[in-house]
């Protein structure tokens, strides 16, 4: 039986949007106030599945690149498979972790460095410009950097106004 309420009446629901509304303004705050934090788990949450979902290709590299038994010999499944078992420290009958640590392996450091640059390029973009630099052991602020504004003049082209053939 379909209760006889109307579809768009939010009544008690009414209370879990208020408290998605304020865990998203909660998220919101900490990305504000931790811009690197967030960078680096952003890059992080992209490149770990970005890495995995490429691994079978690093694999494939590695075992061309001559790592593991096979040396450069193989090609197609038969070398993503031999790469990312040499990348797992070896087979499962070897004792190593086989593919799925190869996997692991390329997963972890493909989360790790996108996890770096995520953080290092907004540290680098929300450094001032304004830099201090040590002159014979002495912190020394250097000077801000001028802008200076030219003019510029449009150029015409006779045939073409606003960017189209005339």
């Amino acid at each position: 039986m379909i209760p006889d309420r109307n579809f768009y009446d939010l009544g008690a629901n009414m209370s879990l949007f208020n408290y998605l509304g304020d865990k998203l303004s909660e998220a919101v705050d900490f990305v504000a106030d931790n811009p690197i934090k967030s960078a680096v788990a952003a890059g992080v949450a992209i490149g770990g599945p970005a890495a995995w979902a490429v691994a079978p290709a690093i694999g494939a590299m590695a075992s061309a690149a001559g790592l593991g038994v096979a040396a450069g010999s193989l090609s197609g499944a038969a070398a993503s498979s031999a790469g990312l078992a040499a990348l797992g420290g070896g087979s499962l009958a070897a004792g190593g972790l086989g593919m799925a640590g190869g996997t692991a392996v390329v997963t972890a450091a493909g989360a790790a460095g996108a996890g770096a640059l995520g953080g290092g390029a907004v540290k680098l973009i929300s450094t001032p410009s304004t830099r201090s630099k040590q002159v014979a052991g002495k912190a020394v602020a250097a000077k801000p950097i001028k802008v200076v504004a030219t003019k510029t003049t449009k150029v015409n082209r006779p045939g073409f106004r606003g960017g189209c053939l005339v």
